[in-house]
């Protein structure tokens, strides 16, 4: 009797041979099974390894690097549809090892599985070279010396070996007709300038990750070709990341060199007021190998949780080289994706190199900058300092990096923070924006260094929705979100206390007894030390209870219990997305914005005024602790604008 359930999905099994509704006995066939010819099976792996024409060239490359080529050359037609050319100056190969390249899973890579435990190749699966053959109209030309080379090509699976060809060592692979014989394959690709726009990604992640290797790519779309991007193969990371990500996007990046726990990082991150509304620009690599990791992104979050707004990414292009026994490389056919034997280590070592490289640059508060300096250093094990770390087999030269490559980004004299002199003596000159968006001060490219200038110049206009401040000043309207101020006000208040005798506090009449559940009150257990240098005097009081005996004498408005009660639940809350900071810059965080005045709340003139004064004299009055703007300048020539004067 059929299933109900299944009847009312809609399936239905065949009934067994004999029995009604199933194949009447003796007639019918039973499925056979057959084994695959080779072309079957590298088309088959060829949707898993070639997905689009920037597969293609990423495995090319990958094999020209792994022949220790120093000069790449890239042809693309029709954004690879057409022709795709690899040019290289590596090893090359002779007859034999060119017919064996093509067998599937032949590779000189690796020997044994052991192997798989310790790769430093960018390939090791031995499937590239047989699945584009397989899909496209293939033709190698290859040799070990100037003269001679022998020529290989490929059709619908035929393999045919000529020579005649003359030329320097290395080799040229060109594939035709990119998905000739696979026509479903074609139908997904996207337009030409996304194509292009994908390959270009990929040799530009491979040009940083190698800047001992000259890169050249060159792009035609049914006329002349055009360069679409070049690299010198000038060994220097910094000027390699410029050539490929413009001079402007670099100009104000971080230099990254830290040694920890068995992994070195280097390379660059952005300051904390500059950020994009995507990962674009967050391009990571280990032990040489262009990847994609959430958790080293998780780590990039972490680090720049509290000055980079949300939905805001900042811009990063990190190297990590740690033990490859300690990475899986074998987690996919495109190996752009890697799994560490201990991810929690390497999840220290970024978020401590990034917020290193962030107090070195002066951007933060003073007080905050030593603490960073010192937790960095801190978590750092072993005697080697960050930027000279013991002798690594691993290392960047154990993966084909000239010794000029790898080198730290500018050498011992270079400092951590480029540009540092001259981003912060740049002139104020009104901005461009529309009204609608003003200018926020501290934005890249802004006014960050007349800030101070420009509140002490600020007269108070009023209150706006009783949220916002407004002043006049010679360059504009002054917008100043009046919660943000006061927390960032706050914030710094509490470090300088810290950093002084300790947070003063100011004892309760009578303590509070504060109710928890079981989750926040195991975060206020593992946080006590850290409320007590933020200035709150707690003590427990049963398993799930706390007295309240003080807080911190910079105290106003809100009830101690519902302030603690919110920076424990946010503390948890942080816990359980698994990207919880460290513990004195996250309760300083949270309790300054608790402490704040808010949104809504009316203000006295001389409150106004207070708040205003009090901000002109920080260190970092451009953003909260959380990253959010504090001031918005309208310039007057805006304004003005609007009006069509």
């Amino acid at each position: 009797m059929a299933d109900p359930a299944v009847a009312r999905s809609g399936f239905h099994l065949p009934a067994p041979e004999g029995e009604a509704g199933g194949r009447p006995e003796g007639t019918g066939h039973l499925p056979v099974i057959r084994r695959l010819d080779s072309q079957t099976i590298n088309q088959i792996a060829a949707g898993e390894v070639v997905e689009r024409p920037a597969s293609a060239v990423k495995e090319l490359v990958e094999n020209a690097l792994d022949a220790g080529a120093t000069r790449i050359e890239i042809d693309l037609e029709r954004a690879g549809r057409a022709l795709i050319r690899v040019s290289d100056n590596g090893i090359g190969m002779t007859e034999d090892q060119v017919l064996l390249a093509l067998e599937r899973h032949a590779t000189s890579k690796i020997t044994r599985a052991e192997d798989l435990l310790a790769v430093s190749t960018m390939g090791f699966r031995g499937e590239a070279l047989p699945t584009l053959a397989s899909v496209s109209k293939f033709r190698l030309s290859s040799g070990v010396a100037h003269g001679a080379r022998v020529v290989v090509t490929a059709h619908g699976g035929q393999v045919q070996v000529s020579s005649g060809d003359v030329g320097p060592r290395g080799t040229t692979v060109s594939m035709e007709d990119l998905f000739f014989n696979v026509p479903a394959r074609l139908k997904f690709l996207r337009t030409d300038a996304t194509e292009l726009s994908a390959i270009v990604d990929a040799v530009s992640r491979h040009a940083i990750a190698r800047p001992d290797v000259a890169f050249t790519l060159r792009h035609a779309a049914g006329g002349p070709a055009h360069e679409a991007l070049r690299t010198s193969g000038s060994g220097d990371f910094a000027t390699t990341l410029q050539e490929v990500w413009g001079r402007d996007l670099t100009a104000a990046l971080l230099l990254v060199d830290h040694y920890q726990d068995g992994v070195r990082l280097t390379g660059m991150v952005s300051p904390p007021h500059v950020s994009r509304a995507t990962r674009t620009h967050q391009w990571l690599w280990v032990n040489g190998r262009p990847v994609r990791s959430k958790t080293l992104m998780a780590a990039i979050d972490q680090a720049f949780r509290a000055w980079t707004p949300e939905r805001r990414y900042p811009l990063a292009a990190l190297m990590i080289w740690t033990d490859p026994a300690g990475v899986d490389v074998n987690v996919s056919p495109t190996k752009s994706e890697v799994k560490f034997r201990d991810e929690s280590t390497v999840f220290r070592a970024m978020v401590s190199a990034i917020k290193r490289a962030v107090a070195a640059s002066g951007m933060v508060p003073g007080a905050e900058a030593v603490h960073l300096a010192n937790e960095a250093a801190r978590d750092a094990r072993g005697d080697s300092p960050a930027g000279s770390p013991p002798e690594m087999p691993w290392g960047p030269g154990a993966f084909g990096m000239s010794q000029r490559a790898q080198a730290p980004l500018g050498g011992e004299e270079s400092t951590a923070w480029l540009g540092a002199g001259t981003l912060f003596a740049r002139p104020f000159a009104g901005g461009s924006n529309g009204l609608a968006d003003g200018v926020s001060l501290g934005a890249a490219g802004g006014v960050t260094g007349v800030l101070p200038d420009l509140l002490h110049e600020f007269r108070l206009i009023g209150q706006w929705a009783a949220t916002f401040i407004l002043g006049d000043s010679p360059h504009g309207l002054i917008v100043i979100d009046q919660h943000v101020a006061h927390e960032r006000i706050l914030y710094e208040r509490l470090w300088a206390e810290r950093a002084r005798d300790g947070v003063p506090v100011q004892p309760l009449l009578s303590p509070e007894t504060l109710h928890l559940s079981r989750a926040s009150a195991l975060i206020a257990q593992q946080n006590l030390a850290e409320l007590a240098r933020a200035g709150f005097d707690v003590e427990p009081f049963g398993p799930e209870s706390f007295l309240v005996r003080g807080v911190p004498a910079i105290w106003r408005g809100r009830s101690p219990l519902s302030v603690l009660r919110d920076v424990l639940d946010e503390l948890a809350e942080g816990r359980a997305a698994g990207c919880l900071g460290t513990g004195t810059a996250d309760v300083f965080a949270m309790a300054a914005c608790k402490m704040a005045v808010k949104a809504g709340d009316p203000l006295a003139e001389a409150e106004m005024k207070k708040l205003v004064e009090d901000l002109a004299t920080l260190d970092n009055p451009f953003f909260c602790p959380h990253g959010r703007p504090i001031t918005i300048l309208i310039p007057t020539s805006d304004i003005a604008r609007r009006f069509k004067r």
